[in-house]
């Protein structure tokens, strides 16, 4: 088993209330975090505490697993805390508790996103999980300039 953890913090031109509502948008979300040929397929995304995000996972057009992940804490507009589990050949293969925290930082915000994972194979790697952050975070910045405008 390995454990890693991974922390980015980005800043944005955008009120902190701006940016909770926006990452805890059910549309929003599936339009950063699975878009279109990413291989994941949004199932549902419930951002109350309690409330479940399922992130099916497809390769080639076949299910190979899912995330499922429960929201912990909802505290709008200033952190999300989430723990979900990868569950791969009906067996949990990893877990996973993220908290995205939110914060007035000059004219705008800065969100700092943590990860901790416990993975039983060797997937996914920390510089796998570093660059879907990377990558969601840039497409989610973009769908706040493209609101802006």
């Amino acid at each position: 088993m390995r454990h890693f953890t991974v922390h980015l913090t980005r800043d944005f031109l955008a009120p902190p209330e701006t940016i909770f509502a926006g990452w805890t948008n059910p549309d929003w979300r599936a339009r950063f975090e699975t878009p279109e040929g990413s291989g994941m397929r949004h199932e549902g995304y419930d951002t109350r505490a309690g409330g479940t995000e399922i992130v099916a996972i497809e390769h080639e057009g076949t299910r190979i697993g899912e995330m499922i992940d429960e929201i912990r804490v909802c505290d709008p507009p200033h952190r999300l805390l989430v723990q979900g589990r990868g569950v791969f050949g009906g067996a949990c293969r990893m877990t996973m508790q993220t908290l995205v925290e939110v914060e007035p930082h000059g004219d705008g915000t800065r969100m700092h996103c943590t990860s901790q994972i416990a993975a039983l194979d060797d997937q996914p790697t920390e510089s796998q999980v570093t660059e879907g952050w990377a990558t969601m975070l840039d497409r989610f910045e973009t769908l706040l300039n493209e609101d802006a405008t």
